[in-house]
């Protein structure tokens, strides 16, 4: 009976998903929370970041970009940035380069990123020297449908190992919505109150003199 207890457990075991770190995280600018919303024309920050490695030798990563509308590479840009040599995984002497590719009529373009050193390579501190890239979108002045990025898992790689010992998988897709125009109608302005005001006394007084007359 424990034989069929063990061998059962083993199975059990073997069948589960294995445990994955996810690199890069989605942050925002200088390590707050990521946006949520963002205004056209109003240009907006992240950074993808990759603490707790070690051993890092390299990273090659396609973020995309998508929205609800064909060919956003027109609607928006999209600039990608070379973290500081004190913020950057792989310092002064690290390799970066970025490049953008789209399809016509597609919902979404690549923005493709790498990065490298020589040698044994880095460990990387959460916020120490965990930034692989800055990423600064600007919506444009017409934009208004939620705005997604995720990274491609089918082109993912990452030179490391993880301090957990665990594999590494990319991060689920983050969206940023845009913000809500306010409706000037609900509430009127002080200017408009006081001439509401002025207004109503006017009315009362043509009443009142009246029917002294």
């Amino acid at each position: 009976m424990r034989t069929i207890v063990l061998a059962l457990a083993t199975a059990i075991g073997a069948a589960a998903p294995a445990r994955a770190d996810t690199i890069p995280l989605f942050v925002g600018d200088g390590g707050g929370p990521f946006p949520g919303s963002y205004q056209p024309s109003t240009p907006f920050t992240f950074e993808l970041r990759a603490p707790g490695l070690n051993s890092f030798t390299n990273f090659n990563l396609d973020l995309i970009v998508e929205t609800t509308s064909l060919n956003p590479i027109t609607l928006m840009s999209v600039e990608v940035f070379r973290p500081g040599d004190g913020e950057y995984a792989f310092g002064a002497a690290g390799t970066f380069g970025s490049s953008q590719s789209a399809i016509v009529d597609s919902p979404n373009f690549t923005v493709n990123i790498a990065g490298s050193i020589a040698g044994i390579g880095v460990n990387t501190v959460a916020g120490a020297n965990d930034v692989l890239a800055r990423i600064r979108v600007t919506p444009g002045s017409g934009l208004n449908e939620p705005l997604t990025f995720f990274i491609d898992a089918g082109s993912y790689t990452i030179g490391a190992t993880s301090e957990t010992g665990q594999g590494l998988q990319p991060p689920d897709p983050v969206t940023v919505f845009p913000e809500a125009a306010p409706d000037p109608a609900v509430v009127p302005g002080p200017g408009g109150a006081v001439l509401l005001g002025v207004g109503g006394v006017l009315v009362l007084a043509r009443r009142r003199f009246t029917r002294r007359v």
